[in-house]
This record gives C-alpha cells, structure tokens and sequence, in this order.
C-alpha cells in the first residue's frame, strides 16, 4: 500500500525534483519531554518513528506496518500502539494514549547509496541482533530485488557491513534462522550490548 503519488506531489510543493520513489521525514511534536519524528520508507513501505527523550537524548524506534486502512494510508505497530496516518497529503501520529500529532514534511529523500568514505573500516561479524522488520534485498540498495521480509523483533545475524550507506546507515550482509542469506538497512537493524557502526542501535 503505496502512496507514490502523494509523495510526488509533497516533492513538487517543495521545490525538489520529482522522483517516483522517496523517503519522506516528517517532524511531530513533542510530549513531556518526549519528541516524535517519522520516517515513510518508500520502496521498504514502513514507517519508522522515533521518539527521542529530551533530557537524555536516548531514542527509541518502532517500524509501523501497513494497516487496513479505510482511505489514505495508514502504518501501524501493535507492541507500542503507535499509529501513523497519511491522507489528501496530512500525516497525523496516534500515540496508544490516544494523542495525536500532527506531522509535517521536514525533507525528501531519493533512495540510494553511496560507499563509504576514507577511514571507515566496514565490520565483519558475525553479530547476534534482530531486525525492526522490513525488506530483505538481495544486494546492498533498495535497487536489488525483493527477496522477503522480517517481523519487528525477529533475530537476526547480522554478517558483514557493506559499507555501502543510505541515509546515515549501511548494508549489511545478514542471515535468518532459517539460513536464508540476504541483505538489510541498517536503519532497520539493532544489535544490544554491541558498539557497531551503520546501525541504528539505539534503544534497543
């Protein structure tokens, strides 16, 4: 449940070139000391929001799923509550407590990667983690094709970083339980207790 066209129109009213896939980031508000920032993953077709204390600056995340949706597009993560909902070009986030933000458009961005600059050393595992959920690929980018899928919390061994980045996290090279080789964002990634860069480990 895609809503391309929203996207390009949002990419036209900002004044950036149109493109028929992007990751929007919205900011949400805040709530005692509590503030939410949204991403849509275009071409993964998630939601991640996450939601930074301010005091401390320690950021949780949850991956919203499509849901069932009447009209509009609408994401949603059962073990948090949250609820996220875009519709005639409006985003509001529904928190489980029954507050409701609305979210506007911080910037767009083009899917797509780039290697890693002089004096990163990419990490070679293997790593215990889990997946957020989302896409699997069977090579390091959203151009690679489709090749499954992760639930929230799933483990997951996390095998080589690629090096190759998208939006301030890398590739990796992972395995499932199951033995099926593929590859994950490491936006979508966590690994407790491990330092690792390209991931996002925060929260988790």
């Amino acid at each position: 449940m895609k809503y391309t066209t929203a996207l390009v129109a949002l990419a036209v009213s900002l004044g950036v070139p149109t493109m028929s896939l992007a990751n929007v980031n919205y900011a949400c508000g805040a709530l005692n000391g509590i503030e939410f920032t949204a991403t849509y993953f275009d071409e993964e077709d998630v939601v991640g929001v996450d939601a930074r204390n301010q005091a401390n600056g320690q950021v949780t995340r949850a991956v919203l799923n499509p849901a069932v949706s009447g009209s509009g597009s609408r994401f949603f993560d059962p073990s948090t509550g949250l609820d996220f909902v875009e519709h005639q070009g409006q985003a509001f986030l529904t928190t489980a407590s029954g507050a409701q933000f609305t979210c506007v458009v911080t910037s767009i961005d083009e899917p797509g990667g780039s290697q890693a600059g002089g004096g990163y050393d990419p990490q070679v595992g293997p790593f215990p983690g889990f997946s957020f959920g989302g896409n699997l690929r069977g090579g390091p980018g959203t151009n690679f094709a489709d090749v499954g899928s992760t639930f929230e919390g799933q483990p997951i061994t996390l095998v080589t970083d690629t090096g190759i980045f998208f939006n301030g996290y890398s590739w990796w090279a992972v395995q499932l339980q199951n033995g099926q080789d593929a590859y994950q964002w490491g936006g979508l990634l966590c690994a407790p207790g491990l330092q690792l860069a390209g991931i996002f480990n925060e929260g988790c």
